[in-house]
C-alpha cells in the first residue's frame, strides 16, 4: 500500500506547521490499547504514554474532551487531564472513523454511511454516504476523508457531495487543527498538510506514530 504521496518535500517540524492553529497536544490510541500524547510546541514529535483505551477504532476532541469509539460499538468520553477515566455515553455501530465540528460528532461506518449526533445527547442521524472511508476530519465546514483506494475526498457538511482532491495512502487515522490535516498511516508515520496545498499533494512527514487507530488534536 502506498504511503502519502508527495510532489514537494519540505523539512518542517510539528511546531512550525501547527503554528497559529490554536492547538497544543496530539493524542493517539494504538492497537496495543495504549494512549500517547505529543506536545505540538516541540519541533520534533515526541510521544509520552499517558494511559489506556481499549480497542479504539476512532477518536476525536471536542470542547476540551476526548471522544472514542471502540470495536464493541461503544462511544466513550474522557478528560485529557485524566485519560483513564473513560465514561460510556452511548453506542456507535460499525464506526471506522470519528470526527467533530461545532458541538457535533460525525462518524463513518462500515456500511459506507456518514452519521452525526450532538455530543451532549447521543442520537445518531444519517447525513449521507461515504465509500470505503478509513479516516476523516472536518475543517471549516468541510469533511475530508481518506478511503481504502488511497484517495482523499472532500464534501460540505451541509450536503454530502464528494469531490476527489488528492491522495493519502495507507491512512489509519485523520485529524485536524485549524487548516492543517494530520494523518497516520500503515507505515507508522505521521504526515501533515495545509488544506490549501492538497491539490499539490504537499504532505510533510512529521515523524513516527506506531499502530495508531484513533487520534485527537486539541
Amino acid at each position: 500500500m502506498r504511503k502519502f504521496i508527495l510532489l514537494s518535500i519540505a523539512s518542517i517540524g510539528i511546531s512550525t506547521i501547527l503554528n497559529g492553529q490554536n492547538c497544543s497536544k496530539i493524542i493517539a490510541a494504538n492497537s496495543s490499547n495504549d494512549v500517547y500524547v505529543a506536545d505540538v510546541n516541540n519541533s520534533d514529535l515526541v510521544w509520552k504514554k499517558m494511559g489506556k483505551a481499549n480497542n479504539v477504532v476512532g477518536m476525536t476532541a471536542l470542547n476540551g474532551e476526548i471522544f472514542a469509539v471502540n470495536s464493541n460499538n461503544e462511544l466513550y468520553k474522557t478528560s485529557p487531564k485524566n485519560i483513564n477515566a473513560w465514561r460510556k455515553i452511548g453506542d456507535a455501530e460499525g464506526v471506522v472513523a470519528l470526527a467533530s465540528y461545532g458541538a457535533k460528532l460525525f462518524a463513518a461506518n462500515n456500511k459506507n454511511e456518514i452519521w452525526y449526533t450532538s455530543s451532549n445527547n447521543i442520537n445518531w442521524i444519517k447525513l449521507g454516504n461515504g465509500e470505503g472511508i478509513v479516516g476523516m476530519c472536518i475543517v471549516n465546514g468541510k469533511i475530508y476523508a481518506a478511503n481504502r483506494q488511497n484517495e482523499l475526498w472532500v464534501s460540505p457538511i451541509s450536503s454530502i457531495n464528494w469531490t476527489k482532491i488528492g491522495y493519502a495512502g495507507g491512512v489509519t487515522s485523520l485529524s485536524a487543527c485549524g487548516k492543517i490535516i494530520i494523518g497516520t498511516n500503515t507505515s507508522n508515520e505521521m504526515w501533515a498538510i495545509d488544506v490549501n496545498k492538497i491539490g499539490n499533494n504537499e504532505w510533510v512527514k512529521q515523524g513516527t506514530a506506531y499502530n495508531v487507530r484513533g487520534m485527537a488534536i486539541f
